[in-house]
């Protein structure tokens, strides 16, 4: 990747997964809510708004910063254990800060900051494939088959 490119992922600004959106994933094990109201965080399918899930106050200030040409220290969120974990990463600014992951237009004030914003809309299969494969490198045991694919029916 050149230099001058910095991607920031939105699901390292995830809280920890309470235990009330845990007890609402198990109580979601049908899916009936329409693919767009749904947060997939490893194995766990919420229904709950963007707001639940990202800290958009510091990754707001964060990408204020970056642009504004001063260091963060990134949170990371472990997707094996669903929660934040106590180290950051030192993350310097570079001119060209791509902002990647399925809540990065979730919220009003984030979208003001951006200069561009490119939405890529896959068909279902590429999704799962994605899907699949990031999990086998971030979550195991693997999600059961039939589960994957009624996320994306």
């Amino acid at each position: 990747m050149p230099e001058d490119i910095l991607i920031v992922d939105v699901q390292e600004y995830y809280f920890t997964v309470s235990e009330e959106l845990q007890k609402r994933s198990q109580h979601n094990s049908k899916w009936p809510q329409p693919i767009d109201q749904r947060i997939f965080i490893g194995e766990l399918d919420f229904f709950a708004s963007p707001a639940e899930i990202v800290d958009f106050d510091l990754l707001i200030r964060h990408m204020k910063d970056l642009k504004e040409g001063r260091a963060v220290e990134r949170p990371c969120f472990d997707q094996k254990t669903q929660s934040r974990q106590n180290h950051t990463v030192l993350i310097e600014p570079r001119p060209i800060i791509i902002l990647e992951g399925a809540l990065a237009n979730a919220n009003d004030q984030l979208r003001l900051l951006f200069d561009l914003s490119i939405y890529i809309e896959c068909d279902n299969d590429v999704c799962l494939s994605r899907t699949l494969t990031k999990l086998e490198k971030e979550v195991q045991p693997l999600l059961e088959p039939e589960h994957q694919m009624d996320m994306f029916a």
